[in-house]
């Protein structure tokens, strides 16, 4: 999918990038993707150009979250490619550090969509599972997650930066045509100093004749090109980011986008 032509807006950098090469400074930042050979699940972002760039973010799934299920199922399996773990995302910069995590968590609904009964709880917590593949909020284009920063103190990933979510509901999305909830836009919803998370969406991706990011006053922070629709690959091959604004997030934002467009299990 191509990219508008619209001008993209430098934004006043809210903190510390999440790594330090994820940000533009003075000028916009274009990253090109590249993925493993053979699966999806590692994402390579480059400066400029995919293959001679210097690597800027690493991006490693350890599964897909259509593929979830609870642990006492591990077992029994109820699908070929059934992986009885919570789906987690690193971000890592160029020496492999980890900078940010993003857990894959339950849908908080009771609702019908493509036909299938959605009771779904968050007994596992926001790292948990998927009751079941029926329920699993991925699967019916839902799905929401948590993105933690490294701890205060350094020791794990505690600091709730945010979640990421579709910005409209299952009801509002099927009023507006739309199956899954997520083809509406996801956004990433930034957490407060006490943990609560703001009502308002600080970042909404959406993806239809082009790939645009947008922030809290609609304006256009990042454009997204050559966005496969393949199941072998993930994500945009070009992203080009408004200095200020923090690549990671961007990252994040494609990488929960993904994971919801995968409705068949892997």
């Amino acid at each position: 999918m191509g990219c508008g032509s619209s001008t993209l807006v430098v934004q006043a950098p809210t903190g510390k990038p999440l790594i330090a090469d994820a940000i533009g400074v003075d000028a916009s930042l274009v990253l090109a993707s590249i993925g493993a050979t053979g699966h999806r699940l590692e994402i390579t972002y480059k400066l400029g150009d995919a293959f001679t760039g210097k690597s800027v973010i690493q991006q490693d799934r350890n599964h897909f979250p259509n593929q979830a299920v609870p642990a006492e199922q591990a077992s029994n399996p109820p699908f070929a490619g059934a992986i009885a773990s919570a789906a987690v995302v690193e971000f890592k910069d160029a020496a492999g550090n980890t900078s940010a995590l993003l857990k894959c968590r339950h849908g908080e609904t009771n609702k019908k969509i493509d036909g299938a009964n959605l009771s779904i709880s968050q007994s596992a917590g926001e790292g948990g599972v998927a009751l079941s593949f029926g329920s699993n909020p991925y699967i019916q284009g839902h799905g929401s997650s948590v993105l933690y920063g490294p701890s205060p103190d350094g020791d794990g990933f505690t600091n709730k930066l945010g979640e990421i979510k579709p910005i409209c509901t299952v009801d509002e999305a099927a009023a507006r045509g739309f199956s899954r909830a997520f083809t509406c836009g996801l956004g990433f919803f930034p957490a407060h100093p006490d943990g609560s998370i703001a009502g308002t969406a600080s970042l909404i991706l959406k993806v239809g004749a082009s790939g645009k990011i947008t922030n809290q006053d609609g304006q256009l922070v990042a454009t997204c090109s050559d966005w496969t629709t393949s199941p072998s690959t993930t994500g945009p091959k070009k992203i080009t980011i408004a200095a200020g604004v923090d690549a990671v997030l961007v990252a994040a934002l494609i990488s929960e986008w993904d994971a919801n467009r995968f409705k068949n299990k892997d």
